[in-house]
């Protein structure tokens, strides 16, 4: 998406070189990744973000958990199984809206 709008300044930063900024945007209390953080170049705010999962595989993972109480070789494996049907299709789906609903 960066590559085609001059619009988006790509950044990418490692997780554990840059714990602060990590610490604010954690999911169910650990720093999971990936995580896209939406920041108006002007200002420095953040506007949105977006991590470490589309909403079907983290309700995958949660269905899982709530059942089985962990996070099991099993679930792993149906978690492959739904990123392979899937084809990064949900993921950028709610990219692409997360950006319209900034231009609202």
């Amino acid at each position: 998406m960066s590559e085609e709008s001059n619009n988006i300044d790509l950044r990418i930063v490692f997780r554990d070189e840059n714990e602060p900024l990590m610490n604010l945007f954690l999911t169910n209390k650990s720093k999971s990744i990936p995580k896209l953080i939406i920041i108006e170049k002007a200002t420095g705010s953040v506007l949105n973000h977006w991590g470490p999962r589309p909403i079907g595989a983290a309700n995958l993972i949660k269905e899982h958990k709530e059942k089985v109480g962990a996070i099991d070789e099993s679930v792993k494996a149906n978690l492959q199984l739904w990123y392979l049907h899937d084809k990064g299709f949900s993921t950028q789906n709610e990219i692409m809206n997360l950006m319209l609903d900034l231009e609202k």
